[in-house]
C-alpha cells in the first residue's frame, strides 16, 4: 500500500505552501555539501527538497516508488529530476545519498544498502515524531549508538522545525486527523484560530552525515 493518497497530497501542500519548512531544512542540509556534490534523493516523496536543492545549483535526483508521489513531484517541479525508483534496488550511485524521514538504518542491512547509493557520505535524517510535544530524540540516540557499534565515521546534530497545518474547518481537521494518524496517538495539538484551525507540528530530528569508507 503506497504512503501517498490525494487527500493527503492535497494537505501537506497545503501545509508546504504556508510554511518554510523545506526551504530551512534545505539550508541545514546545504550545510554539509559541496557545490560540485551529485544527489540522490532516497524517498523524496512529493519532492519539496529535492526541488529546493536543485533550485539552489545541485544536480540531484529525487526517487521514489510511490507513483502519485513522483507524478506529483513531476507536475509540480517540471525543472527538477525525478524517477520512479526503489531506494533499495536502485543502481544510481551519486557523491551524496540523502535519505530525509526515511526507513530506519539500525533495521538489518538498511545502512550498507544505502550508503551503496553514494561516493562520499550519506545524510540522514531520523524523525523522531515530536508533533506539538517536547522529544528527548530517543530514536536518534539509537541511531548514534547504532552507528558507534557499526565503528563508522560520522557527525549529527538535533534539530527542531516548524511545519504546521492549517486547516480550514473542522471537517478538514478531521480528515488530516483520519490521513495522519489513523489508529494511532495523535501527537500534535489542533487550536482554532480565527479562519479555522492549525495543527501544530514541531518537527524534531537527527541529522546524522555518514562518511563513506573508501
Amino acid at each position: 500500500m503506497m504512503w501517498w493518497s490525494d487527500e493527503r497530497i492535497r494537505l501537506y501542500e497545503k501545509a508546504a505552501s504556508a510554511s518554510s519548512f523545506h526551504k530551512d531544512l534545505t539550508k541545514l542540509i546545504m550545510d554539509y555539501l559541496d557545490a560540485e556534490d551529485t544527489i540522490v534523493e532516497l524517498g523524496c516523496g512529493l519532492g519539496y527538497i529535492t526541488h529546493e536543492l536543485s533550485s539552489n545549483g545541485f544536480d540531484v535526483t529525487g526517487i521514489d516508488t510511490d507513483e502519485k508521489a513522483i507524478t506529483f513531484a513531476k507536475n509540480r517541479f517540471p525543472s527538477s529530476s525525478f524517477l520512479l525508483e526503489d531506494a533499495y534496488t536502485t543502481p544510481i550511485v551519486r557523491d551524496v545519498a540523502l535519505a530525509v524521514f526515511f526507513g530506519r538504518i539500525r533495521e538489518e542491512d538498511n545502512l550498507d544498502v544505502l550508503l551503496s547509493s553514494c561516493t562520499k557520505k550519506l545524510i540522514y535524517i531520523q524523525n523522531e515524531h515530536a508533533g506539538a510535544g517536547e522529544t528527548r530524540f530517543s530514536r536518534s540516540l539509537e541511531t548514534v549508538n547504532y552507528l558507534r557499534e557499526r565503528g563508522v565515521k560520522y557527525t549529527f546534530s538535533l534539530e527542531r522545525l516548524s511545519f504546521n497545518q492549517p486547516l480550514s474547518s473542522k471537517e478538514e481537521a478531521e480528515s488530516f486527523i483520519r490521513e495522519n494518524y489513523k489508529n494511532r496517538t495523535i501527537n500534535t495539538s489542533i487550536e482554532k484560530t480565527e479562519g479555522g484551525y492549525i495543527a501544530i507540528n514541531r518537527k524534531a530530528f537527527g541529522l546524522f552525515v555518514i562518511s563513506k569508507e573508501e
